[in-house]
């Protein structure tokens, strides 16, 4: 399994949650300053995408380079200044994670890992993995918490963290107790990110606290915290427990012979060609995926097992129409469909014996997209372009008989 770590930058433009999309070959985290959304979002200061065999940089964003540069006096005794660069523009990098997968940090490894930030803060996070043939090794540890309202976080990593601040100009290096670092701040108005990168030994660092303007100070309190509390001991985090993980490309002839959901593809009309389809199995997903175009449409379909999140879509009653027929809502339908109604509207579970050709027209605005339960507890996540309802609904019956 390839996996996806996107971060992306926290410019002090936006506070906004960065979405990302789940596609079958790569997989995306989402870590904010309270928790982890396992499967669908990552978000963290500045960061990388990761991707196989390149890195890829690509500027995201500007800011005037006409600010001067700050320093912020550390400790009158040691005489040990932070300085901070003016960031000119932030990148996103890619590279890539072979058999990514990760575990939730416990209380005692965030102890040992950062110790005077622990007895502080709640700090919480997971570390990231690599792994091959059985062997795993730590790609990074990633702590987040809140700070008087504000999010930080701290990538900690035996592998060098790809640049994503540019500096215009020449660099100005910091040192605190000992350690040279590069401190910068990123941003307009009144929120900016600050961060810095620094090496312990084979330890790399990158700490961001995504802040107000003017909290140099605190920025700078919580790096020394962490500076202080020494080098991170990671081989803590050796020998996890590797989770099953697969990710096979498939052959259209292959995906409709596969043993667990094969028999639960539809048959798509053959002016459709096939583009791809893949069986994947890692720490949040077990599915068949399959997708096929014509012209400017294109077909999808999704093929898993029956989660305990998925029971709070499924439709009990269909006179209830409020929960699926989009005819009711104008777009954008973030702004007409309740909140409490979003999730179930944007994606309804119809069982099988309930569906009829009245449903699928109710869900067909330009793109068809709903999922069907069997009885076997199997989901067929459908969202289609150009397919004539009548002949979907024959179709979702044919898997039934």
């Amino acid at each position: 399994m390839k996996g996806n770590i996107i971060l992306k930058a926290m410019n002090g433009i936006d506070e906004d949650l960065l979405e990302e999309s789940i596609h079958h070959k790569k997989k995306s985290y989402l870590l904010t300053s309270s928790a982890v959304a396992a499967s669908l979002i990552l978000l963290i200061g500045v960061s990388y995408l990761i991707n196989k065999a390149y890195v890829k940089n690509e500027i995201i964003d500007t800011i005037s380079d006409k600010e001067k540069v700050s320093k912020v006096l550390i400790d009158d005794k040691e005489k040990s200044h932070l300085t901070f660069n003016k960031v000119d523009s932030a990148l996103e990098a890619s590279i890539d994670i072979e058999g990514y997968f990760y575990h939730d940090l416990t209380s005692e490894q965030i102890k040992q890992v950062v110790p005077i930030l622990y007895d502080k803060y709640e700090v919480s996070g997971t570390v990231d993995y690599s792994s091959k043939d059985g062997e795993s090794e730590v790609w990074a540890v990633n702590m987040y918490w809140d700070s008087n309202g504000s999010a930080a976080n701290l990538t900690v990593s035996p592998k060098k963290i790809p640049m994503c601040y540019v500096i215009k100009g020449k660099e100005k290096l910091s040192n605190i107790a000992g350690v040279d670092l590069i401190a910068g701040i990123f941003g307009r108005g009144q929120r900016v990110t600050y961060y810095a990168d620094y090496q312990i030994e084979d330890v790399y660092y990158r700490l961001e606290y995504y802040g107000k303007s003017g909290e140099e100070n605190v920025f700078s309190d919580i790096l020394v915290d962490i500076i202080k509390g020494g080098k991170a001991d990671l081989s803590i985090f050796e020998n996890p427990t590797v989770p099953e993980l697969m990710e096979k490309e498939l052959t259209l002839q292959e995906a409709y012979k596969e043993e667990d959901f094969g028999k639960y593809l539809l048959y798509v009309p053959s002016e459709y060609i096939f583009n791809s389809s893949a069986r994947v199995i890692d720490q949040h997903s077990n599915y068949l995926y399959a997708s096929w175009s014509h012209d400017y449409s294109d077909v999808n379909i999704f093929v898993s097992r029956l989660g305990e999140t998925d029971k709070e879509r499924i439709i009990e009653d269909i006179k209830d129409t409020r929960l699926y027929d989009l005819s009711l809502y104008t777009t954008p339908r973030a702004q007409s469909v309740p909140d409490e109604l979003r999730e179930i509207v944007d994606n309804p579970i119809f069982k099988i014996e309930d569906l009829t050709i009245d449903i699928v027209n109710k869900r067909t605005d330009k793109v068809i997209d709903f999922s069907v339960l069997y009885p076997e507890d199997i989901i067929v996540a459908i969202r289609a372009e150009g397919l004539e309802p009548q002949y979907l609904l024959k179709e979702l019956k044919r898997i039934n008989e």
